[in-house]
């Protein structure tokens, strides 16, 4: 959820959220076969995807972005970006919840 819009995954990774079902931690999982964008207006659209493993995909990115540094190519500047922004996200749920639920702001950097 941001200043323009929203995200909403359902299930993102099995057992997240309602299913209470955790085998996706112990075999394959396909997820989700859409997911739901949200603008400020409130308008909901839903966004049909390919099902994948998501483990399965970022793990393929990952080794692909090593390969292309072995092959001399540079690493991506957005994945330190994109690593920072996770973090801090996670920082300030984290210190949310141990003060009790309250609102964080979280800066930009």
């Amino acid at each position: 959820m941001g200043d323009k819009g929203s995200i909403r995954v359902d299930d993102l990774v099995g057992g997240q959220g309602r299913t209470g079902d955790f085998s996706a931690y112990e075999m394959p999982f396909s997820g989700s076969e859409y997911y739901t964008q949200g603008n400020v207006m409130g308008k909901d659209e839903i966004i049909k995807v390919e099902p994948c493993d998501h483990v399965d995909e970022l793990t393929k990115a990952f080794a692909s972005r090593v390969e292309e540094i072995k092959n001399g190519g540079k690493p991506d500047a957005d994945w330190p970006r994109r690593s920072l922004a996770v973090h801090t996200v996670m920082s300030a749920v984290m210190e949310s919840s141990v003060a009790g639920g309250i609102p964080i702001n979280v800066v930009r950097t």
